[in-house]
Formats: structure tokens, C-alpha cells, sequence
């Protein structure tokens, strides 16, 4: 598939093929090919060893499912499920069975796998089935033709074939067969079967599927071109709907309040529809030229004749035209590509949107295997990974310490229980018009919605009534302690992790979609928080993450600059970093309310967080397929403003030392210890106080360290006789020293030199120079000239004029 692809698009083009079925497709999961518009691949990748592999290619306007995953032992299948007008349904698979299954493996399983393939009420099995007999056009029977014969005569197994071979063995002595071949039930009929003009190692063939109804159809998802939007008529809809009585009341309760936000959601999204245009996605296409078409015919014709008789001339000439056929079509994509950039404009985004392209590319997900289980269709990879992310979500410390849960849980519930004085809760203030619009003027444009499909710019273009009807919203959210349901469902897409197995589930990072009107209410909150926390000195001056004028690299500049000094003062230093296990996924939410509560927060704050962190829920979406719902009953949302801070506040009292012992460093879950002295005993002692101190503090708000990913490092001048002997012991865990390690995003080596680090930051802009090489290269059409007007002043008039000029447009 690697170098037909063009080839089979252009054929389905000029033969009006609805489906292809393809096997032997030597594809793995890394491997990319090309897409076109028209048409869409779903693949099954062998994921060991080699060759093997199926695909299934299908046009994009017909109405069709990939279907899940019949889990079979030895035969290699990807199906879709056809719908017809009427209703009905069709089920077509690509299947192959490796030409190397011993007998035993054919025995135990073939049957059994076909019997799977053929549990639907109308289905067409395709393929290569590696299955020879007498009763398909084969000169001898294998075991698998005569397991498969003797199917066919128990049930409704009906096996067509064509007439003429399509498989001609490499020695010419052997006699050719047919090993390609359609078993079905019958239901539906199959006519005109015979041998199509592509050629591979197999010579394909074509037939059709006779229908009682005519195929069902869709039509290509339209994309919102907001840059053309009507955005005064947008305002005009919704200060027009606002001003009727209905949007004029009081919010008293709580299902009033979900009332008003379900109705200004809809007006939103009514307005949106009737003010901003729809664009058809203008994807990039591949027209290949008339005589590429006529070597490609010449190629199969060749190809057809040296498949029979094996004579070593004609293969040299289907080298020759192979090559010919590769060259022309790269020279067609190159044509094209250099016609692409050079449109592009620089002072628009477009660069940056091809530049995004060559990194990531239009990568789909290839099927997921979890222990014995695979998911196939995206309904299937959505429930999976979203049931691996709900595991993410379970604390495996949830049941230690059951008397320190159970004292924490008493007195959260006492204090939210107990009446409290008036003049407390009026210190807690509620948002205003103009702290809400100061808000929306700092969302960024470009971020994606969430379930209720509200974009910021929607935001943003908002009447003014529209700020004094949100303002009325938040208002009565505070006034009642309530945050709104509506806005706690996550919308989750998975982004795969670089350099991760990507057959495997847990190799994708959750991203959130949230409500955009729910982070506002959010940053409202989270602005009494942080005013509270600034004022009480809640989270310690060494936590610098998630924390405003603090970064990483003040972070780093502070643990470099420790581990500095004492070389500079002839010491050592020992450098512990800890890896904090889904740290922001398993906090305990009745300890982040405890915290809050001896943090002496406002009540009516502390109520709000309640409702934040109740009854959350999330499901998982992969191309447009979601996942049931799930609850999160543990860990602070992801994706939601407020989740950094109040991770900060429960770890606010994090154990530190008083007496120099040693220092600790943080960067939200990033904690790193350091001590230093001359001696190699003291410095030890110290990390090993520090690791109890920690363990201790950890275990008891069921904080769990990844011991594995625990790293130390002794950083010193010394000869080897004095450095440390043996591994240190910290969490029960046997941790080696190493020469270096990675910490915020630098790698420290154990003398400070960055040596380690600038050979990483090189290899990384290499790589990143090396996918980009067809935007920056010499031979690139990329137009670099920004396109303004500037202003034309000879040389020789005003030079100072001229160059000021200049230096504007440059």
C-alpha cells in the first residue's frame, strides 16, 4: 500500500468502485500513507512480524460504520457495515489467513473464525483465504479449502469465485490457483465476477453486489467559517431574544438556574447558525496526469503476462516502469506542493497550519490491544481508553489509613453542616459585569469547545445584555453555592503521547473540553482563591508551578544555583527527583476541602468548590464515536482553571526542613529534594530523613510515588573513591545514582556542565529542522515577503526616510 495507494484511488475513480478490499498490505502502525478526500482507509496493521495486514477503502459518501472487532484467532479481518435506504444492512469484510498457519493452527481455529465472520444476517467475507480445492478452479485441495468446502455443505455458506486464476506461484512449474475468493450467505446476489486491472503479487478481482435498494449516502461535514461571520446580525438575534419577558426574571433555585443556561446556550447556538457561513473543508488532492494513467496500464499489462510466465526481461520492464510510475507521481506531488506554498501568506496563520501538518500529519488511530481484548471500530477505542482513564482515576492508597479518612470526613461534613454567622458570609463578593467582561476580553480566540459547542469568539461577540444576562447567571451560582451541572461533563479526545506504543490505550494524555461560560465562573472563583491564598501565605514560596511571576525557569535557576554554590564552596550534593503518580487524577476531595477549611477560606467558597467537584463526569470521543459516561470520583478535572490551585492547596503542607537538613523543591508535581555537604554520610542521612519525611506525608493523603520513575543524582568534584557506594532506599524502592537527569525539561548531569542538555536540545532542533525541511529548504516557493503596502522613497531623496521605512516592513 505504500507505493499503490495513488494507484488504487484512481482506479476506484475511473471504475466507480464503491469499496475495495485489500490484503498483504505490509503496513505497521507508524507508517503513513496518503489520503485523499474522497475516500476513507480503515486498517488492521499486523502487529507482529512481517507483511500480513488488511485495509478496507471506501467511499466517503456512502453511508457506512467500521464495524468492532470479531476478535479471531488466526484470520486477519477489518469489516463495515453498509447501509441501504431501506433499512437494511451489509456487512463486508477484508479478510487474509497467513500463508504460514500450520494445519494444527487451521484446524483448531479457521472454521471457528469464519463461523464468527459470518454471524450477521447479510455479510460478504473477502479476501485471500490461502484456501485451495477443486471446486474454485485449484488443481489440489489444502486443509483449509477442504475445511471450507465441507462448511459449505453443512450450512448457507455460499463460495464464489472467477473463472480464471489469481495467483500464479513463482516457479513456473507449479501450477497456478485461485486463492481469492467471496463467501457469503446468499441473500444477496453477486453478478459480473471477474478478473480487475490491478495487478500485485495477486491479480485482483472485481464483481458486483446486486441490491434491493439503492446504497445510503451522506453528505461531508461542512466547517463554520467564523472569519466570514455576521457578527452585528448575531448581536441584533441575541439583544432581540434577551429583551422578551422570559429572559427578565429572578434565578431563585438551582433548577432555575440550569433552565437559564440551557436557554442561553440554545440562543447561542441559534444565533451562531444563522450568522455564520458554512465552508466545505478543502483538503489537499492528488489528480495523477494522462500519461501516468497510461504507464500505470501498460505496468499491469506486463505485470499479468510475467506473473504467468516468470521470463526475467519482463520483470526488468516492470522495475523499469515502477520507477517510472514513482517518479512521475512524486514530481505531480512536488508540482503541487510548491504551488501550495507558494500561496501562502505569511501574515496570515496558513504557515503556521502546514508547519502544525508536517509535525503531526492527519495520523489516525490504529487499533487498540489491551491484554486479550482489541478494539477495532472507533465506538470500541473510545470505551476502551475511556475505561483506562477512569482506572486512572482510582486511588490504590484509597484504603490505607481508614482512621485518618474517617476524622477528615467527620469534620468536613460538621463544618459544612453547621450554621454560620451572616457578616462570614457576606465577606465572599459576587462578580460584577465588568470583572466578567475583563474576563471574556482575555479568552483566547482559538480554543476548542466543549459539549455545549459555545466558542469563545460566540463569547466575546456578545451583546451587552448578553455580559448583564451571564452576570445574572454567576450571580445567582454564588448566591446558592451551585455549580451548574451543565458545565461538569468533559468532553475528553485522546492525543497520543510521542515515542508511546500507540496500539496501547494507555498511551494517550486526556485533553478536556469543558464549557467556555463554565471557566468563566471558574476564573471568578479562582480569583477569590488566589486573592485568600496570597494573603494567608496558603501554598509555600517554594512551590513555583501554577503560580503567578514564578516559571520553571525561576524553578530551575534556584535548584541549579544550590547545587552551585556548594561546588563552589568544595561540597557535594545529592539530587533527588520523585515522580508523583496521576498526581491531579487521585486527589482526595474531602482533603482538599480540609485543607481549605483550616486554610480558614470564606464558607461560601469552600461550598462552591463542593459543587465544583461533585457529580463530575466525563466520556471520551474518537472521530466522532463517544464512550459511556463516566463519574470522577476522585482528582480535581482536567482542563479546568480552578484544578491547579486547589492541587496547590492540598499540597500547600507538604514537609519541608527547618534546620537545613535538606531542601525541597516544587513545580506543581514535580518534587525534587537536594542536600549538600562535604561528606558523603551526611548528605545520605539527610536525603533518607527527607524520603521518611515525605513517605510519612504522602501515605497519609494518599499521594502515590512512582518508585520506578524515582531518579538521584550525586552532583560533585570528588575522585571515585569518594563517592557514595551502593543504591539509595527511598519509598521501599532501590534507587541507583545516575549520571544524569531530566527535570523540568533540562537534563542535569552530575557536574553541572549542560553538555548532556545542549546534545539534547541540538537532536530535538534537528529533528524538528528535518520534518520541516519542506517548508525551509533551499528549493521551497514559500513566499517570505510580508504583503503591505510599504512606502517608496528613493534612495538618494531622504535616506533616513527610506530607512525607517525599511526597518517597518522588515
Amino acid at each position: 500500500m505504500t507505493t499503490k495507494t495513488y494507484e488504487i484511488y484512481n482506479y476506484m475513480k475511473q471504475k466507480q468502485i464503491h469499496i475495495a478490499c485489500l490484503q498483504e498490505t505490509h503496513l505497521k502502525t507508524n507508517i503513513r500513507i496518503p489520503a485523499d478526500p474522497d475516500y476513507k482507509i480503515y486498517r488492521y496493521d499486523r502487529n507482529n512480524g512481517d507483511k500480513g495486514g488488511v485495509a478496507i477503502v471506501i467511499r466517503k459518501d456512502i453511508s457506512h460504520q467500521l464495524l468492532n472487532s470479531k476478535q479471531t484467532k488466526i484470520i486477519e479481518n477489518i469489516g463495515v457495515k453498509i447501509n441501504l435506504i431501506n433499512g437494511e444492512k451489509i456487512m463486508i469484510y477484508s479478510c487474509y489467513l497467513p500463508g504460514g498457519s500450520s494445519n494444527q493452527q487451521i484446524n483448531e481455529h479457521f472454521i471457528e473464525d469464519i463461523r464468527k465472520l459470518s454471524s450477521s444476517s447479510s455479510y460478504f467475507l473477502i479476501g485471500d483465504f490461502n484456501s485451495k480445492h477443486r471446486n474454485w478452479n485449484c488443481h489440489i485441495a489444502n486443509r483449509a479449502g477442504t475445511l471450507l468446502y465441507d462448511e459449505s455443505c453443512q450450512r448457507d455458506l455460499f463460495i464464489d469465485h472467477p473463472q480464471a486464476h489469481t495467483h500464479f506461484p513463482g516457479d513456473v512449474n507449479k501450477r497456478p490457483s485461485t486463492l481469492d475468493i467471496i463467501l457469503s450467505n446468499g441473500i444477496h446476489q453477486i453478478e459480473d465476477i471477474k478478473l480487475a486491472e490491478l495487478v500485485s503479487d495477486h491479480i485482483s478481482v472485481k464483481f458486483q453486489i446486486c441490491t434491493n435498494a439503492r446504497i445510503g449516502t451522506t453528505q461531508r461535514r461542512k466547517q463554520l467559517d467564523f472569519g466570514r461571520a455576521d457578527w452585528l446580525k448575531y448581536r441584533e438575534i441575541v439583544n432581540f431574544h434577551i429583551s422578551q419577558p422570559e429572559y427578565d426574571t429572578q434565578l431563585n433555585t438551582t433548577n432555575e438556574i440550569d433552565s437559564a443556561i440551557e436557554n442561553f446556550t440554545k440562543l447561542m447556538i441559534h444565533a451562531r447558525n444563522r450568522t455564520v457561513p458554512q465552508i466545505k473543508s478543502n483538503k489537499y488532492k492528488l489528480v495523477l496526469h494522462t500519461e501516468v494513467i497510461e504507464l500505470i496500464k501498460k505496468k499491469n499489462k506486463i505485470k499479468r503476462i510475467w506473473l504467468r510466465n516468470r521470463l526475467p526481461q519482463l520483470k526488468t520492464e516492470v522495475n523499469a516502469l515502477e520507477y517510472r510510475i514513482k517518479t512521475a507521481i512524486n514530481n505531480i506531488r512536488n508540482s503541487n506542493w510548491n504551488h501550495k506554498l507558494s500561496e501562502i501568506k505569511p501574515s496570515n496563520q496558513s504557515v503556521w497550519r502546514t508547519a502544525r501538518f508536517l509535525k503531526v500529519g492527519n495520523r489516525e488511530m490504529p487499533p487498540l490491544r489491551n491484554r486479550a481484548l482489541e478494539a477495532v471500530s472507533n465506538q470500541e477505542k473510545a470505551d476502551m481508553i475511556a475505561d483506562q482513564f477512569r482506572i486512572n482515576h482510582i486511588n490504590p492508597l484509597a484504603d490505607i489509613n481508614t482512621n485518618h479518612v474517617n476524622n477528615i470526613n467527620c469534620q468536613v461534613n460538621n463544618f459544612l453542616n453547621t450554621p454560620t454567622n451572616t457578616e462570614i458570609l457576606n465577606e465572599l463578593s459576587t462578580p460584577t459585569t465588568d470583572e466578567i467582561i475583563d474576563i471574556i476580553k482575555r479568552l483566547p480566540n482559538n480554543k476548542a469547545p466543549g459539549e455545549d459547542q459555545i466558542k469563545n469568539c460566540l463569547i466575546k461577540q456578545l451583546p451587552y445584555k448578553g455580559y448583564l444576562f451571564l452576570t445574572t447567571i454567576l450571580t445567582a451560582c454564588f448566591a446558592l453555592d451551585y455549580f451548574p451541572d451543565a458545565w461538569k461533563k468533559a468532553n475528553v479526545i485522546p492525543i497520543h503521547k510521542p515515542g508511546k506504543d500507540a496500539t496501547n490505550p494507555a498511551s494517550y494524555r486526556p485533553i478536556s473540553l469543558l464549557s467556555s461560560l463554565g471557566k468563566i465562573l471558574e476564573r471568578t472563583m479562582l480569583a477569590r482563591i488566589q486573592k485568600h491564598c496570597n494573603e494567608s501565605n496558603i501554598i509555600p514560596t517554594f512551590q513555583h508551578g501554577f503560580r503567578a511571576g514564578l516559571s520553571t525557569v525561576h524553578q530551575l535557576k534556584r535548584t541549579i544555583s544550590l547545587m552551585r554554590n556548594a561546588l563552589d564552596d568544595k561540597k557535594s550534593a545529592g539530587f533527588i527527583t520523585l515522580d508523583i503518580e496521576k498526581a491531579f487524577d487521585r486527589i482526595y476531595h474531602n482533603g482538599v476541602l480540609y485543607k481549605m477549611i483550616q486554610g480558614n477560606f470564606n464558607i461560601k467558597l469552600i461550598k462552591l468548590i463542593v459543587s465544583f467537584l461533585k457529580n463530575r463526569s466525563f466520556c471520551v470521543t474518537v472521530c466522532g464515536a463517544k464512550s459511556a459516561t463516566h463519574p470522577l470520583i476522585n482528582g480535581v478535572p482536567q482542563g479546568a482553571v480552578i484544578s491547579p490551585c486547589l492541587y496547590n492547596i492540598y499540597t500547600g503542607d507538604i514537609p519541608f526542613s527547618s534546620t537545613n537538613d535538606y531542601t525541597t523543591t516544587l513545580f506543581a508535581d514535580d518534587v525534587a529534594i537536594i542536600k549538600s555537604n562535604r561528606l558523603v554520610k551526611p548528605i545520605i542521612k539527610g536525603l533518607n530523613k527527607a524520603s521518611k519525611n515525605l513517605s510519612s506525608y504522602f501515605n497519609k493523603w494518599k499521594i502515590n510515588v512512582n518508585g520506578a520513575k524515582t531518579n538521584a543524582m550525586y552532583v560533585t568534584r570528588r575522585r571515585k573513591k569518594q563517592l557514595p557506594i551502593g543504591p539509595l532506599q527511598i519509598f521501599d524502592e532501590r534507587v541507583d545514582w545516575s549520571n544524569e537527569i531530566k527535570y523540568l525539561g533540562i537534563v542535569i548531569d552530575k557536574k553541572l556542565t549542560f553538555k548532556a542538555h545542549i546534545e539534547y536540545v541540538i537532536k530535538r532542533a534537528n529533528n524538528a529542522i528535518r520534518v520541516l525541511y519542506p517548508l525551509l529548504s533551499r528549493k521551497s516557493k514559500l513566499n517570505t515577503h510580508k504583503q503591505t503596502p510599504y512606502l517608496q522613497v528613493s534612495y538618494s531623496s531622504n535616506l533616513d526616510i527610506w530607512l525607517s521605512s525599511y526597518k517597518r516592513n522588515r
